[in-house]
This record gives structure tokens, sequence and C-alpha cells, in this order.
């Protein structure tokens, strides 16, 4: 989790645990959302306080969000067949396919529950609409950028545009969102919304980046999740890189490789040797580390009253290495 006050953090919890259902399901809804690192409400509510207002009042939207991202999550572990998610089995994993999809759509119902509960934290109802409208669109655009995500798999070659195209979609999206929910629940419009969009969207391309690379760097006891990305041919950017990059026959090793339905263990091996001696995982993290540079840039241009804490969520991304 990221460093919230402490009382602002327990008001967080406080006001998801109020939006879940009595049992049975609510075991089930509130298992997903255990241990997670609270990214995205935490950019709600410094968003919020970033622009003069209170934090407080933002809190439904910050539940919302993180509703949502969870609602995501729950259905991109079944459409991945991903088992495990911090360090424990999926909710697929231990409640079956046929109930995740439930519990998936039950937070996404819940997301919107939640904004509606910003009238009764004082925000004029006139920043609901623009919010719930706000939060509608980043799940359009999380849709669309799964949706890319699936089909690129089935491509032996895939360029950087489109990968942008479907990180701007699955990643980045929801980051815009959360603070520009934060930002209008605090009242502000125009200019400075537009730059923390901006921010938003150049810190959630050098998280996504950051994650590919960490992702097959990093070992499974580390990312917290045994990844399928590999075998099922997923184009995180180190392979998009080495695809570009690649001639002559370690090109061609790596495009038959790529035309082969799923890889198999030795495929895999085959595949890490070569980005390794591309440097594919190093120039995907050298390229991360420039979008956050950029995002810094446009936090900058925003203007905000506050912007510190903003600003230490990108140094901890930043530095991380999970």
């Amino acid at each position: 989790m990221f460093p919230l006050e402490k009382t602002l953090l327990k008001a967080l919890e406080e006001e998801i645990d109020a939006l879940l259902p009595s049992p049975p399901l609510r075991r089930m809804l509130s298992y997903p959302l255990e241990g997670g690192k609270r990214l995205r409400p935490a950019l709600c509510l410094l968003a919020c306080c970033g622009v003069g207002g209170d934090p407080y009042q933002a809190l439904p939207a910050a539940a919302g969000v993180e509703l949502v991202h969870n609602f995501s999550l729950v259905h991109d572990d079944i459409q991945d067949a991903s088992p495990l998610r911090r360090h424990r089995a999926t909710v697929w994993k231990r409640w079956g396919v046929a109930q995740a999809i439930t519990v998936g759509d039950a937070l996404f119902s819940l997301s919107r529950l939640a904004l509606l509960r910003l009238e009764g934290r004082g925000v004029p109802a006139k920043r609901v609409l623009p919010a719930a409208r706000l939060l509608d669109e980043a799940c359009l655009a999380l849709c669309q950028g799964q949706y890319l995500d699936i089909a690129l798999e089935k491509r032996p070659r895939v360029s950087r545009r489109p990968y942008f195209r479907m990180v701007r979609g699955k990643t980045s999206a929801l980051l815009e969102a959360s603070l520009a929910l934060g930002a209008v629940v605090g009242g502000k419009e125009g200019d400075a919304l537009e730059a923390l969009q901006l921010f938003g969207r150049n810190l959630g391309l050098a998280y996504q980046l950051q994650d590919d690379a960490l992702g097959l760097g990093g070992e499974t006891a580390v990312v917290g999740k045994v990844s399928p990305d590999m075998r099922r041919k997923k184009k995180v950017f180190p392979v998009v890189y080495a695809l570009e990059k690649a001639v002559g026959r370690e090109g061609e090793e790596l495009r038959q490789l790529y035309r082969k339905r799923a890889l198999a263990p030795e495929d895999i091996g085959r595949v890490m040797a070569l980005l390794n001696r591309m440097g594919a995982l190093e120039y995907t993290m050298k390229l991360a580390q420039g979008y956050y540079d950029r995002a810094l840039r446009e936090l900058k241009k925003a203007r905000l009253p506050q912007q510190q804490g903003l600003e230490e969520v990108v140094l901890y991304l930043r530095d991380r290495n999970f």
C-alpha cells in the first residue's frame, strides 16, 4: 500500500467495506481486495488534496477506482488462466470460473454505487455526473485495452504502436481517471485537469513497461504470480522490441518461435536467451525511466497547490523491483 495518512487509509478501507453485501458473496468479493498496493485510490486522494480539495470527500471516488481495478484483475486472471496473484490462489482458481465472473461483475456494480456516495460526502451533484462519466469512459478504455492484449497474442509480430495503444487502455486509462476524479471532486477543471491526465498517461506507460521487464526478469516469489505470458506469446514490450530489432539468424529464430501455437519450456529458454543477447530488458527499463521523467514534467505543468504526494508516488514506483 502507498503511504497515505493512516486515518485516511483506514477511512478508505471502511468506505469499501461499507459497500460490500452480506455473506456469502461478501467473502468472495473481499478476497481479491486484500493485499493490493492501492495505487489508484492513492492517486485519486492525492490529486484531490493536490488541487486544494478535501480528500475525505473523494473517498467514494477512490473506492470506485479500486473496485474497478479489482474487477478487471479478476476477469484478467480468468482470461490468462493465471493461478496466482499476490502470492495466493486467484479467485477463479479458488471458487471456479463461473463464480469468478460473478465476483468481477459484482465489483464493477459496486464501483458505480461507490460514486453515488459522493453526494453523501457533500460533493455537489454537478460534479458527480462528470465523475461517473470519467469512470465509465475509463472502464470502456480498459476493456478496449484488454481486447487488444488478447488479440495481439495471435499476431506473430507486433510493432510499438499497437503495443502502446493497448497499454494506454489497459493500464493508463484507469490511472488517468483516478487523478481526474480526485481533481473533479476537489473542484478543479481546465488546463490543470488535462495536465493531470497526461501525468497519469505517462505514469501508466512507465509502470507497464517496467512491469513487463520485471515480470520477465524477476522470480515468481518477487512478482507474486506465475505468469503464463511467455507461454501464451503475450506481446510484452521486451518481446516487441526484440521482434523489431532482431535480424539475420536471431531474427528468423525468434520469428519462428512466435509462429508456434504455444511456447514449450525449452522455447521460452531460447526466447529469454535471445532477449538477453539483445539487451531487451535493459532497453525496456530505460524506456520506462523516460516515461517516469515525462510524467514528472506533466505534473509540474499542472501547477498544483500541493503536489509532493504525487511526486513521491512517482519516485516510489520508479525505484521498485517488484
